[in-house]
């Protein structure tokens, strides 16, 4: 990472820097065609599937692509072009790490019975620094909320179907889950009951 300013705006904010920088080094990885069994860099697959996780290691968003992966991905990521980001069902600030199973561009064969699971390549797209802004509970319950917020307007706003409604459903028990967690870890009612005291 180049060494400057934080106050220069000529430079992208650092969280951003650091992503798109992790995110080019992830698509040049090597990865086996599942085909030839010859090495190819991952972002140049044009199909495939691909995972992000959120810093518990949970899928957030899965998806498919028909376009080259890195293209797919760095819409995702960087661009925010993507009705997934522009409606909120997708947060980049909650990618941690990104899995993907890339596909060899052809018809996928017929189904059989039997599905094994094909090789992916799941890779870290945080450094050691971003980790420790966006892994504290407090910030990630702050986002949660306002995603839900953006998301909740979304659908006020628009004619939606039942899978935007499902999506926000499914963020709002992820952010009670993350308050949860952080309430009992700062001690529950007793932590409650030790304030009052303090009055």
């Amino acid at each position: 990472m180049v060494d400057r300013n934080p106050d220069d705006t000529n430079f992208p904010p650092f969280e951003t820097e650091d992503l798109r920088s992790n995110l080019a080094e992830f698509l040049i990885q090597k990865f086996d065609d599942p085909i030839t069994g010859k090495p190819r860099v991952i972002g140049g697959f044009k199909w495939g599937v691909y995972a992000f996780f959120d810093y518990d290691g949970e899928p957030i968003y899965v998806g498919q692509t028909k376009e080259k992966i890195s293209t797919r991905i760095r819409r995702h990521l960087t661009n925010q072009r993507t009705d997934a980001v522009a409606m909120s069902v997708l947060d980049p600030f909650e990618v941690y790490e990104v899995e993907v199973w890339p596909l060899h561009e052809k018809d996928p064969p017929a189904p059989t019975v039997v599905v094994t699971k094909p090789p992916s390549l799941r890779y870290r797209l945080v450094s050691d620094e971003v980790h420790k802004i966006r892994s504290h509970p407090d910030f990630r319950t702050a986002r949660r909320a306002l995603i839900i917020s953006r998301l909740a307007q979304v659908i006020s706003e628009r004619k939606v179907q039942g899978g935007l409604r499902r999506v926000l459903l499914t963020q709002a028990k992820r952010l009670q889950w993350l308050a949860e967690r952080r309430y009992i870890a700062l001690g529950g009612a007793a932590s409650v009951e030790t304030e009052n005291d303090d009055e």
